[in-house]
């Protein structure tokens, strides 16, 4: 991610990864192309149990 950000010294080392994670969830619309990657497939299903042992 830092690579993927463009910056470069003092602003990069003040990139905060944990911010653009949760700002990168608010800004996507449609999940449908990621529900074609393994990855995705695999977080969606481990959220799913989860909720479901909790009881959400």
């Amino acid at each position: 991610m830092y690579e993927a950000s463009g910056l470069t010294g003092r602003r990069l080392k003040q990139f905060s990864v944990h911010e653009r994670v949760y700002r990168l969830a608010e800004l996507i619309n449609d999940f449908s192309p990621l529900r074609a990657l393994p990855a995705f497939q695999i977080l969606e299903a481990e959220i799913a149990q989860v909720i479901q042992e909790q009881g959400w």
